[in-house]
């Protein structure tokens, strides 16, 4: 089974990432269903797939995974759907990749980073710059 780490628009101020299922694989876009928390049951969120399919260009991919199941993105199956398996057991230990995965920079320090650098590197010449 394959996964992916999608660059989604949630209506948020910048696009965040989400796992996804690939559904249907073709040259240059996927069809997917999201992951997504979906309620609470005894103080452990609950996730399961959503039922509406997405196509997405392959652009918008960050990480693509592969795996006999959602153990790989961390999650484990319950009667109710899927649990993040560090809620769910106590003696879960991250693998390496996970835990690269979560020191590495998020998302919003990355686009952060991009527009420093972007204001950084501006070479415009604006009309109250001239006259000094």
């Amino acid at each position: 089974m394959k996964f992916l780490r999608v660059y989604t628009d949630t209506g948020a101020s910048r696009p965040v990432i989400l796992y996804a299922k690939i559904v249907n694989e073709n040259e240059k876009t996927y069809d997917i269903q999201y992951f997504s928390p979906m309620k609470k049951v005894n103080g452990q969120t609950i996730y399961n797939y959503e039922t509406v399919l997405y196509t997405i260009d392959d652009e918008s991919v960050v990480e693509c995974l592969q795996g006999e199941d959602e153990r790989v993105i961390g999650y484990q199956k319950t009667q109710d759907g899927w649990v993040r398996l560090d809620e769910n057991d106590p003696d879960y230990e991250p693998s390496e990749s996970e835990c690269s995965s979560m020191e590495s920079t998020s998302l919003e320090d990355e686009l952060s980073e991009e527009e420093e650098t972007e204001d950084e590197n501006d070479d415009t010449v604006w009309e109250d710059d001239e006259d000094e």
